[in-house]
């Protein structure tokens, strides 16, 4: 096996993806930690004021410390790191002691996921003493006294949906809390469906646990399952009275359905509260010292991030009706400063720029405030999360005296944004095209340029999460993409076409009137935030394909074509051993890069369809051999593949196919038959199939994967048309979960990575 050695640089977008909590070291500066939901764990670089990411070893194969749930620190130990992750069907603790360089794996006996509801709530891993406390997601609280290599089931009164564990110790006595979803001891009154207690104290480390005053139910507002729930909370003490007091931050929603019991993230939240419950010398709870100290102009929203530090009580929204805001306390509650709304309130330098509001119809593109934390060493800086990075005061104790406190992102370093598809056009200004999930899509003329804007419409409004984009060889300024309409209704999904290369858009008109279910769709893609399909633009940049999205799946009954850019419209036909109109089946549809009159179509289940008609008619093909043995539906819906069209060759397809590895597709139109070349060995695993220019003497185009070959896990480069591979990679070169992948056509050895984890990466041969 051949090695080369190469080096990998981000993109730069600037943050991108949700960021659900932090944790400051509260007895050494300069740590700070930041968990994300489907990117890892970032450490934060004082000196330099980036992000370092902790996952670049994970692999797609084991991506489970990509979706952390929580993360805990020693106070004793500044190197120690602890992290609760997992993959849904099994949970595991990451244990560090070189602040997240390396990690001891260990496993955790329920399942865990950190993009999940909930996943925005406080922290659930707590280490106290030699104990490490974790309150999962689906089976109540656990507890290890010997560093994970054990655990213990303690009972919170039935509770299996936990929302945050916290504690205080005072010399021998320690006060241990749990938040809870309250799911698990729902009642009924008078019609109304309420969840149980969200909110429990224990004196005797966990062994038994006693109901502590929460707010009670917000009756007047609608809702399917009335009560609060337990979000966030922190300590404090006051500086001149030297009493102690224990925060606690609730909501509740409007919904009831699983998971949105746990009324964070992205839930219909209606109503919000805090409460301060006052602590004695041992830390426990004073009797009748509990305060609704709720600010009096929160309406209509949750409240969930707290923190107390330095005198300082800050306090932040969570919603989605409006812009939220962020609050500060002098006085331990008892008053309040709003020091964050909209663009109104307090000041927003935008140094990431698809963040401006220009390019979010005049609005602050700040959302999903679940966490705020004070930095316990400087005053001034405090950090709140969102679902598009990370924001820091520079001046937080200005607000005291009536300043403005500014604000900006501090995002360098992350990236962990999901990335769906990349291209690189043969030719051009630009030289990758990244098309995104929740940002749309972004057009590259280098990796060290940063585009000013994602997709957008005429007046600057972006469009969101695109899935596909395809462009000529012979002219790749013509460009089409599938994006869908922005939350704020600004922009309307469907197909748009760009003539400049993703510098400006049109939106195509729609379908209607080819047939009910099609005007159906049309009239659902319309709607903020839903997914609008698959394009493909033939070898003559004339005939625009669309299949149209039903439920993320792009089935043969709606696929629809048009020569005059969306102004008229006709439906394609499947002809085969199936009615593929009564019985539609899910497709990828491409091009034919050389062909005009060449579409191909192929499935997850190795279904293969050609037309020769421009895309009016598609025939069914035989393949000479199958991808993968039936699965159901649903099971197919979780295969990644990756379809790609040669260039410089007619009816040719290559498809990287997961578990299956990675194949050659020969379509004959005049057989009906596709010959399926297996490229991989049987048992290798690939994710991801691109191609770039040629190395130098050779006609066969350099071919870039991603997974296993030869029981190795890596990037690889194929310089003979798959004939034998070369790994590019070393061990800390993997970059979470992969994508797509594009090989760049113009410089040999260039590549371009899509992850879901970490961003997108150019790949470069050392020389």
């Amino acid at each position: 096996m051949n090695k080369v050695k190469y080096e990998y640089k981000n993109f730069k977008i600037g943050g991108g993806g949700f960021v659900t909590g932090f944790v400051f070291h509260n007895k050494t500066p300069n740590i700070l930690y930041a968990r994300t939901d489907i990117g890892g764990v970032y450490r934060f670089d004082f000196k330099n004021r980036k992000w370092i990411s902790l996952i670049d070893s994970v692999t797609s194969v084991e991506p489970n410390q990509c979706y952390p749930l929580s993360v805990a620190l020693d106070e004793n130990d500044e190197n120690a790191l602890y992290i609760a992750c997992g993959d849904h069907k099994k949970g595991e603790l990451c244990i560090s002691h070189n602040k997240g360089e390396s990690f001891e794996i260990k496993p955790i006996p329920c399942g865990i996921h950190g993009n999940c509801m909930g996943r925005a709530t406080g922290e659930r891993l707590i280490k106290i003493g030699y104990d490490l406390f974790f309150a999962s997601q689906s089976s109540g609280l656990l507890r290890s006294r010997d560093e994970g290599d054990s655990w213990d089931n303690l009972d919170v009164n039935g509770e299996t949906n936990l929302t945050f564990i916290n504690a205080v110790q005072s010399g021998e006595s320690r006060t241990v809390f749990v938040g809870t979803s309250g799911g698990g001891n729902i009642s009924y009154k008078d019609g109304q469906k309420f969840r149980g207690h969200s909110l429990y104290a224990s004196y005797d480390n966990g062994e038994s646990f006693f109901k502590v005053t929460q707010p009670e139910a917000d009756t007047s507002l609608k809702s399917a399952l009335a009560g609060f729930v337990a979000q966030r909370s922190s300590f404090g003490t006051d500086k001149k009275t030297g009493k102690r007091y224990f925060y606690v931050t609730f909501s509740q929603t409007g919904k009831d359905k699983e998971p949105y019991r746990y009324t964070c993230d992205s839930a219909e939240i209606v109503s919000g509260r805090i409460f301060r419950y006052e602590l004695d010398k041992q830390g426990r709870i004073i009797e009748n010292k509990q305060k609704d100290i709720t600010p009096k102009n929160v309406l209509g929203v949750g409240l969930s991030g707290v923190d107390f530090c330095n005198g300082m009580l800050v306090l932040s929204e969570i919603g989605e009706s409006h812009p939220n805001s962020v609050y500060i306390s002098f006085d331990n509650g008892d008053s309040w400063k709003q020091i964050l709304y909209n663009l109104s309130v307090g000041k927003m330098n935008f140094t990431v720029p698809y963040m401006k509001p220009e390019y979010n119809s005049g609005r602050l593109l700040v959302h999903w405030m679940s966490d705020i934390k004070i930095n316990p060493f400087d005053p001034d800086m405090a950090v709140f999360n969102t679902g598009t990075g990370v924001f820091v005061s520079k001046n937080l104790t200005a607000s005291e005296n009536g300043g403005t406190v500014e604000w900006e992102p501090l995002c360098e370093g992350m990236e962990e944004t999901v990335h769906i598809n990349v291209y690189s056009p043969p030719k051009g200004e630009i030289r990758c095209i990244d098309i995104v999930g929740d940002l749309g899509g972004f057009a590259f003329s280098s990796v060290d340029e940063i585009p000013e804007n994602s997709f957008a419409n005429d007046n600057g409004d972006r469009y969101i999460t695109c899935l596909n984009a395809d462009f000529t060889d012979e002219n790749p300024k013509v460009v089409v993409a599938t994006p869908r309409g922005n939350w704020t209704g600004e922009t309307v999904g469907g197909v748009i076409i760009s003539h400049d290369q993703c510098r400006t858009w049109r939106h195509l008109g729609f379908p209607y009137g080819l047939n009910d279910k099609i005007d159906k769709l049309c009239d659902n893609i319309k709607k903020p935030n839903i997914d609008s399909g698959w394009a493909a633009l033939s070898a003559d940049g004339k005939r625009i394909i669309w299949a149209i999205a039903q439920q993320h799946e792009f089935l043969s009954d709606s696929v629809v074509y048009t020569d005059d850019e969306g102004k008229t419209w006709g439906k394609s036909v499947f002809i085969g051993k199936c009615d593929y109109e009564a019985e539609p089946v899910p497709l990828y549809i491409l091009a034919d890069k050389v062909n005009p009159d060449i579409f191909m179509a192929v499935n997850k289940g190795s279904l293969m369809f050609i037309s020769t008609d421009k895309g009016k008619t598609f025939y069914e093909c035989t393949p000479s051999e199958v991808f993968e043995k039936p699965q159901s539906r649903e099971k197919l819906k979780l295969r990644k593949i990756e379809v790609r069209a040669e260039s410089g060759k007619e009816k040719t397809l290559w498809v990287s196919f997961g578990p299956a590895g990675l194949w050659r597709l020969k379509f004959d139109d005049a057989s009906k038959s596709v010959d399926c070349v297996r490229i991989t060995k049987p048992n290798d695993f690939t994710l991801g199939v691109g191609f770039g220019k040629p190395k130098e003497g050779s006609d066969a185009p350099a071919i870039y994967t991603s997974g296993v070959i030869d029981g190795k896990y890596g990037f690889w480069r194929s310089c003979d048309y798959g004939n034998s591979f070369e790994l590019l990679s070393e061990d800390n070169q993997h970059f979470g979960t992969v994508i797509s992948i594009s090989g760049d056509p113009r410089e040999f050895g260039t590549f371009y990575i899509a992850t879901g984890s970490r961003g997108l990466f150019c790949g470069r041969e050392v020389k």
